[in-house]
């Protein structure tokens, strides 16, 4: 019998189309990624380019947002364990393994992904002696909790995902936190993401002043067969009721709104001003503490 309810392989495809994403964000690797991970994406996996280009403000200030937290979180504790969960084709790894080569990073996911990544990584030598590729579902605790096993002694590890939590149901989520807890409680450090910020609330918003947010929503639960406002959370006043309910302090930090492809789009300041009072207004990324520590 499955430990799982669901088959949690239909949401692992929505990760394809992060590959392009990268490529606009002007990151380390991106393109080379992208180049030697065209055999592995099926094509029936992958969203138009045109409408990929239109809702990268949102992917890109979310992915800076998270990375700029972790690398706080990183220069305070300078020998500690990075544990992505669901990693997918992030480049987060590679990017801060490289630049900090006091952390040890471990990226886990499902299986099939995890290995595509670890191909692709050593071929475009993206891969540092200190990144580790380990098969895991978030949902999983028992094989999580032997990952994290793994952590640097005597150092704090930050637990990150970014992209998941949009995906489970409060029953998956608590669950995820309640592992969560323990390896933070285990080790010291602290839970870090920003996935809250696309909740129900801002969604609704982003869908009615950015079409091409629509579209893509609709692409990816279609993809991922789930619809979103299933998953995930409600607004952020439930995201921190949430978190609180589930024992962590929270802080919270401001997804950033200079981003390369602002830089290199065609829009009109209008419209990048549009972009930064959404981004301003929902983007943030949440850093989750154990009360006291």
């Amino acid at each position: 019998m499955s430990l799982f309810k669901r088959d949690h392989k239909e949401i692992s495809r929505t990760a394809y189309n992060h590959i392009i994403f990268r490529t606009f964000y002007g990151v380390p690797f991106a393109d080379e990624f992208m180049r030697a991970a065209k055999k592995y994406c099926p094509p029936e996996h992958l969203f138009e380019e045109n409408v990929l280009r239109k809702t990268s403000p949102i992917f890109e200030s979310r992915y800076r947002g998270g990375e700029e937290a972790l690398e706080k979180f990183i220069k305070i504790n300078p020998d500690c364990t990075v544990l992505e969960l669901a990693a997918g084709f992030s480049l987060h790894g590679a990017t801060l393994a490289e630049k900090y080569p006091r952390i040890k990073y471990i990226e886990t996911d499902l299986p099939d992904i995890i290995k595509i990544k670890e191909k692709i990584m050593k071929g475009i030598g993206a891969n540092r002696s200190n990144i580790f590729f380990k098969s895991a579902n978030a949902l999983d605790s028992s094989t999580l909790k032997k990952i994290s096993v793994a952590a640097k002694t005597g150092s704090k590890i930050v637990v990150y995902c970014e992209g998941l939590l949009s995906y489970f149901d409060d029953d998956e989520k608590r669950k995820i936190a309640k592992t969560i807890k323990g390896i933070v409680e285990k080790y010291g450090g602290v839970w870090i993401t920003p996935d809250p910020a696309l909740s129900v609330e801002s969604r609704e918003f982003l869908k009615k002043s950015w079409p091409a947010f629509r579209q893509t929503l609709k692409k990816a639960e279609k993809m991922a067969k789930q619809k979103y406002d299933n998953h995930g959370f409600q607004s952020i006043k439930d995201t921190d009721r949430f978190f609180r309910e589930c024992e962590f302090s929270i802080r919270k930090y401001n997804w950033p709104t200079k981003l390369n492809f602002l830089k290199t789009s065609e829009y009109s300041e209008k419209k990048i001003s549009e972009f930064k009072s959404v981004l301003k207004k929902y983007g943030k990324v949440w850093i989750l503490s154990l009360h006291g520590s």
